[in-house]
């Protein structure tokens, strides 16, 4: 392995350096802290076999997806309260259930709700105007509802799944890979591209797999995996800046120096992820840190080979994960960059690391397919923005301190037009839940977003 190098300020205090693994990374520049807001990471429950999951309000027992707020239901997951989990008679000492425990599989919305009729299959519609029709003792509208709440995931049956790498549902709905093959971006194939293993006929990375983290099976109950470890979730955030910092000055600078500095760690340890950026824009970013850090510590490594990620970022050795505008690279290696580290950046993030996603106007369309792939935002496409008035929107966000009510937006600067409205929370990954607030925007498109993950209970 290469030597590790670093340039420090002479003003910074000493600080030992982080395990580097196998990887070789290049050490730059110190600075420090910020502040902290809380967020913190939805328990995820998932079949570690095929990859499927309950969905988010059901908790997987003996093999079935049953209610986790609303009392205790049987494995048979029929629509009455059991007096004893897992039997497989009536339930004579709570009253009747209309439908018999033996076999049914509880879909991911309660029947009929909120419409509320009490049976599973009846003759009358529900809120959705659809005539109940049996799908395993329950309606058809029922399954058409739970579809929406499987985020990145998709419905399979009565079970959310990724079809990029769901051995039993590959590319589609029921498409299972033969012995000895698994499934890598919803294609089965023979040999895992690194840094995938084969796992339960799926190509899984287990540094960051939450069913397979640090081996194949071991499973995450707080739904997050760092560095091949389980981790509590923690506070964490992920900011979107549409400045890639080929021109700096001084109001765009706060933005992006704010973002490291939500890390309440001292100092503040940045891992860059330089891969296709220009060595200008990270000089010009260390200039904007500085900026903001005054006489606060950091230190920044830089990391070139994406496929580290999975073992390097980890929230023992660093507590921001930097990603420059990927503006020499290709449309398709964005998006190979983007399904490469979208995992590591939702498994950091979840366990306290704080994400900045740095877009421009480059040579491609963009470097938000990024921002997709970990389920932040659905944006269609990169707006320019040289030159415009921005305003900030979101004065009281830790984004915009220093920031005057509006600045003009440098070269390269872009809003992001959105497919879909920003929901609040929306998924983020396989998960995780995140309320993302926009702070600066343009006449039409936000142009920076600050994204917190909504507290919530398994």
């Amino acid at each position: 392995m290469m030597p590790v190098q670093r340039v420090t300020h002479a003003s910074a205090p000493h600080r030992e350096k982080p395990s580097m693994g196998r990887h070789a990374l290049r050490s730059l520049p110190r600075a420090t802290v910020g502040i902290a807001l809380t967020m913190v990471f939805i328990a995820h429950c998932s079949d570690p076999v095929v990859g499927g999951s309950c969905v988010q309000g059901y908790t997987l027992v003996h093999g079935r997806c049953v209610p986790s707020a609303v009392g205790t239901r049987d494995a048979g997951a029929d629509g009455g309260f059991d007096a004893t989990l897992g039997d497989s008679s009536l339930d004579g000492s709570v009253g009747n259930d209309a439908i018999s425990d033996a076999g049914m599989v509880l879909d991911g919305v309660p029947i009929d709700q909120p419409a509320g009729d009490a049976q599973g299959i009846d003759g009358s519609n529900d809120a959705t105007g659809m005539a109940d029709t049996e799908v395993g003792g329950h309606d058809v509208s029922d399954v058409v509802t739970d579809a929406t709440t499987c985020g990145q995931r998709t419905l399979c049956g009565s079970v959310c799944v990724d079809l990029t790498r769901d051995g039993a549902n590959c590319g589609a709905c029921g498409v299972v890979c033969a012995t000895g093959t698994a499934c890598s971006d919803g294609v089965c194939v023979a040999v895992c591209p690194t840094p995938t293993t084969r796992c339960f006929g799926s190509c899984t990375d287990v540094s960051s797999d939450p069913d397979s983290c640090g081996a194949c099976g071991a499973f995450c109950a707080s739904g997050i995996c760092n560095g091949g470890m389980c981790r509590t979730a923690r506070a964490g955030h992920v900011a979107v800046i549409g400045h890639d910092y080929t021109v700096g000055r001084t109001d765009q600078n706060f933005v992006v120096g704010n973002a490291v500095f939500l890390s309440g760690h001292v100092p503040v340890r940045i891992l860059s992820l330089a891969t296709y950026a220009d060595p200008t824009v990270r000089t010009n970013v260390d200039t904007a840190i500085r900026q903001v850090a005054g006489t606060r510590a950091w230190s920044r490594w830089e990391v070139a080979d994406p496929t580290a990620l999975g073992t390097e970022l980890t929230v023992d050795h660093y507590d921001v994960f930097l990603v420059y505008a990927q503006d020499g690279a290709t449309d398709a290696q964005v998006a190979a960059l983007a399904r490469t580290i979208s995992a590591p950046i939702i498994g950091f993030a979840g366990a306290g690391g704080v994400v900045v996603l740095l877009d421009g106007a480059g040579s491609n369309a963009g470097s938000f397919p990024i921002v997709n792939a970990i389920g932040m935002m659905n944006v269609a496409s990169d707006v320019p923005s040289t030159g415009d008035v921005l305003d900030v929107v979101g004065p009281a966000d830790a984004l915009a301190v220093g920031l005057p009510a509006n600045y003009r937006g440098e070269r390269s600067s872009v809003s992001f037009s959105l497919a879909t409205p920003l929901s609040t929370p929306t998924g983020i990954g396989l998960s995780a839940t995140i309320t993302s607030n926009v702070v600066v925007q343009d006449a039409d498109w936000p142009v920076v977003v600050h994204g917190v993950v909504v507290p919530s209970s398994h």
